[in-house]
């Protein structure tokens, strides 16, 4: 009996040990997967940060790039609508100078220039120490009439004035620029498109 004994105390022995021996293995697979799935939750967080990292990196490199395209976009179509209305009014200038041109040979242009003349002589006090001056055409054309009429001295200025007048009197220390072509310019500097 003693054998059975022995037999039996040796059996409960080995199955404390495996029972122990489970129970230990358990525990240090709890350890293990526990300090496992740590360890791989630490590096999934750190890829996630890496990631969000570089997701707003992207995004503000993205946003750089769109506000310069947004940039470049106005200053481009702001350069292009001011050559445009350069070109506009370059034209018009243009035009309007062609019609002045030409109304310089009609009628109603020596009223208009003996009133301009007029006009710039009742700016002045002392009408005999004056001189005005007049395009080369206009000479051609009037230069007699301007003497008998105003008794004035008359110089020539070139024909890119158009027409029109420009008044000196060193006496009252005066100068009137009454030419078509700076009346014409003066206002093509007011137009604002």
């Amino acid at each position: 009996m003693k054998e059975d004994n022995t037999q039996l105390k040796l059996e409960k022995i080995e199955k404390n040990c495996i029972n122990s021996a489970d129970e230990d293995y358990k525990k240090l697979k709890n350890e293990n997967d526990t300090s496992i799935e740590k360890i791989v939750n630490e590096e999934v967080e750190k890829y996630k940060k890496f990631l969000d990292e570089k997701y707003k990196r992207e995004e503000a490199k993205l946003e750089k790039e769109y506000n310069k395209n947004i940039y470049n976009y106005s200053m481009n179509s702001k350069r292009k609508e001011r050559q445009f209305e350069d070109t506009l009014i370059l034209n018009l200038h243009k035009e309007i100078i062609e019609r002045f041109c030409k109304y310089t040979d009609n009628d109603e242009y020596e009223k208009y220039l003996f009133s301009s003349i007029e006009k710039v002589l009742s700016k002045i006090q002392k009408k005999e120490e004056s001189i005005i001056y007049i395009t080369e055409n206009d000479i051609e054309k009037f230069e007699e009439r301007i003497k008998e009429k105003y008794d004035i001295e008359i110089r020539k200025i070139d024909n890119d004035y158009i027409g029109g007048v420009i008044l000196l009197n060193n006496a009252d220390k005066v100068s009137i620029d009454n030419t078509l072509k700076t009346n014409i310019e003066e206002k093509i500097k007011k137009i604002h498109l």
